[in-house]
């Protein structure tokens, strides 16, 4: 009766540890923030978003055939960035511009090129090994990016609110 108890006592101090490494483990990196009230370095959007504070951040990304330079607008629960895209992909230079809205768990992708879009849950990496849906997301929530923010002094909440003059379908 004895090595029973001993033995539950044992299987559930494991199971407590693991829970506290997976709780701890899951949360994202708290950004520095300066005396500016800035943030310059890597860190992740899941990161920004868990200060509660609403930053404008920006940030470049490249891949052998595209150069995004994107805006994103973050509070404690949604964010939303414009990504300025120069591509190759189809022999000459084009430009465009690529929209994500992050609506608490749900993603909307849409571009300049046409009024049409997709919904989908929110994804935590957009990068090469991600699939084609959630790379084109641009960034997850977890992905880790050189970020320069700065707080979002003219704060307008309406940039949260999913545009209606797009059509958007559920992937």
């Amino acid at each position: 009766m004895k090595k029973q108890t001993i033995s539950w006592l044992i299987i559930l101090a494991f199971v407590i540890v693991g829970v506290v490494i997976f709780v701890l483990g899951s949360k994202p990196e708290t950004p520095i923030i300066n005396e500016n009230g800035e943030i310059k370095g890597n860190y992740t959007l899941a990161g920004i978003m868990s200060l509660n504070q609403p930053y404008k951040c920006t940030f470049t990304k490249s891949d052998e055939i595209s150069n995004v330079l994107g805006v994103i607008h973050v509070n404690n629960k949604n964010a939303y960035g414009e990504f300025r895209i120069s591509t190759t992909i189809l022999g000459s230079s084009e430009q465009f511009t690529s929209f994500l809205l992050l609506n608490n768990k749900d993603a909307y992708v849409w571009t300049s090129l046409q009024n049409i879009g997709y919904q989908s849950n929110a994804t935590k990496s957009a990068n090469k090994s991600s699939s084609l849906k959630d790379q084109a997301q641009i960034i997850g929530s977890h992905d880790k990016m050189d970020y320069n923010c700065s707080p979002w002094k003219d704060y307008d909440v309406s940039v949260f609110e999913i545009p209606t003059f797009i059509e958007f379908s559920r992937v």
